[in-house]
C-alpha cells in the first residue's frame, strides 16, 4: 500500500484541525441580542463576574412580587448639526422621479431630513429602544393576572406619510410562552405597515429564518386614496433575539426596525410617530414591571455608541418595590 509523504500528512493535518477549531465557535456570537426567544427574556443578560455562575444555573421564571413601573426620559448629548446629512439625505430623494411627494412636508424634518438621529428642539430623542431583562438564567413567563391586566397596545403600526418609515423603531410584543403548556400563545396584538402617502411604497423585511421562517419577504402598498384611509398590510412576526431590518426598494433610504420580544418589557421613546405630543418628545414608561427581583435595563439606540447599547452590553441594574414608580433618565452620545 502505497504511503503519503509526511510533508504531504502534516498538511493535510493542519487544515482539518483549522477548520475544526473554527466550527467549534461558530455557534457562539459575541454580538449583543435583544428580543426574545424561546424562555429568553431578551439578550444575553449581566456579564459581570458575580453572574457567571448563575447563567450556567437551571433556566426558571421570573417570580413577582408585586409591580411597578419603569418610566423616564432620553436626552441627546452632541452636536445638533446635522446640514450636511439633512442635504445628503434630501438629494437622494430629489433624485427620485416622486420627490415632490418626498419633500412635500418642509414643515416637519423628522421626514425630509436624516432619520437616524430624531432630536427635538430642547434635546430630547426619538427611536430609543429600552427592554429589561432578568438576572442570569431567569426568563420572563406571565402568569393569568399578567395577561389579564393587558399592559400592551392592542395595534402597533408603522406608517409611510411621505417617504419615511414612522416610527423608524418598532416595538412588538405578538407572543408569549404559556406557562402549562409550555407552547407559543399569541398575545393578541396586531402590527400594520400602512401607506398614507398618494405614492406606493413596499416594505421588504429581513429577520431571522429560524423564528421567521422564510427569514425575508416583500409586500407593495398601493397608493393611499387620501391620507386618512391608507393601505396597509399585517405582518404577523415571531420573537426573535435581534431586530427585523425593514426597507422600501422604491425609495433606497427608507429603513427601519421591528423589535420582537416574547414580554411586554420594552418600549420606545416618543417623538417620531406622525400622531407623537411634542410635549413627550424622547419619554418612555413600562408598565406592570414585575418587583422585588433584580432586572437589568437595556438601552439601545441603532447609530449611538458600543453597537447601539449605550448603558453596556448587560444593562444596569434595578429592583423596583410593589408600588413604586421609578424615573431613570439617561443620555445618548452619537459615535
Amino acid at each position: 500500500m502505497s504511503r503519503l509523504p509526511r510533508t504531504v500528512v502534516v498538511v493535510l493535518i493542519v487544515p482539518l484541525l483549522l477548520a475544526f477549531v473554527t466550527a467549534s465557535g461558530c455557534g457562539k456570537s459575541k454580538r449583543p441580542r435583544g428580543g426574545g426567544g424561546g424562555d429568553e427574556g431578551g439578550g444575553e443578560g449581566p456579564t459581570t463576574a458575580e453572574t457567571t455562575a448563575a447563567s450556567s444555573a437551571p433556566k426558571k421564571a421570573v417570580v413577582a412580587k408585586g409591580y411597578g413601573t419603569l418610566k423616564g426620559r432620553v436626552r441627546y448629548e452632541g452636536s445638533k448639526n446635522f446640514a450636511a446629512a439633512d442635504k445628503a439625505f434630501q438629494a437622494q430623494m430629489q433624485a427620485q422621479a416622486d420627490h415632490a411627494v418626498c419633500l412635500a412636508p418642509s414643515d416637519d424634518p423628522r421626514q425630509v431630513g436624516q432619520q437616524e438621529w430624531i432630536v427635538s428642539k430642547d434635546g430630547f430623542l426619538a427611536n430609543v429602544l429600552i427592554f429589561l431583562k432578568p438576572e442570569g438564567n431567569d426568563y420572563f413567563q406571565l402568569t393569568p393576572e399578567e395577561i389579564k391586566k393587558k399592559s400592551w397596545p392592542e395595534l402597533v403600526t408603522v406608517d409611510q406619510p411621505h417617504c419615511a418609515f414612522m416610527p423608524r423603531v418598532a416595538v412588538l410584543f405578538p407572543e408569549y410562552k404559556d406557562a402549562k403548556s409550555g407552547a407559543m400563545v399569541g398575545s393578541g396584538q396586531v402590527f400594520k405597515v400602512l401607506n398614507s402617502a398618494p405614492k406606493p411604497h413596499n416594505t421588504r423585511w429581513s429577520g431571522d429564518r429560524l423564528k421567521n421562517n422564510p427569514g425575508e419577504g416583500s409586500q407593495t402598498l398601493a397608493p393611499a386614496k387620501d391620507s386618512a384611509t391608507p393601505t396597509e398590510v399585517v405582518f404577523q412576526f415571531h420573537a426573535q433575539r435581534d431586530p427585523i431590518n425593514i426597507a422600501c426598494d422604491i425609495h433606497k433610504w427608507m429603513s427601519g426596525k421591528v423589535w420582537v420580544f416574547n414580554h411586554p418589557y420594552a418600549a420606545v421613546t416618543k417623538g417620531d410617530g406622525p400622531k407623537d405630543n411634542p410635549a413627550e418628545w424622547g419619554t418612555y414608561e413600562i408598565r406592570d414591571v414585575p418587583a422585588g427581583v433584580d432586572l437589568y435595563v437595556v438601552g439601545w439606540h441603532e447609530p449611538a455608541a458600543n453597537d447601539g447599547y449605550f448603558l453596556g452590553k448587560g444593562g444596569r441594574k434595578i429592583n423596583l418595590k410593589d408600588g413604586e414608580v421609578q424615573q431613570m433618565d439617561l443620555s445618548v452620545t452619537a459615535k
